[in-house]
């Protein structure tokens, strides 16, 4: 399974208005929380898997993100 990974730790879902969940991968948050969920609701398997591979697209999104960030932070810190 893949993971992102974060230089600092990010705010609490809980006590902060916004963090980087909730800005930038509100969506990927979202299907999460479906993928999860559905096993508690005993969603039908067609519905998990759209689920899931709505959250597994977007988790390769948001890990594409991370990597142009990493090598961004790299060139800069080269000049």
């Amino acid at each position: 399974s893949d993971l992102i990974t974060y230089d600092a730790i990010p705010e609490s879902l809980v006590t902060a208005n916004t963090n980087v969940y909730t800005t930038r991968f509100y969506n990927l948050l979202l299907y999460a929380c479906l993928v999860e969920a559905s096993t508690f609701v005993k969603a039908n398997q067609e519905t998990k898997g759209s689920y899931l591979q709505a959250y597994q697209t977007l988790l390769e999104t948001a890990l594409q993100e991370k990597e142009a960030r990493k090598t961004d932070r790299n060139i800069d810190n080269n000049n």
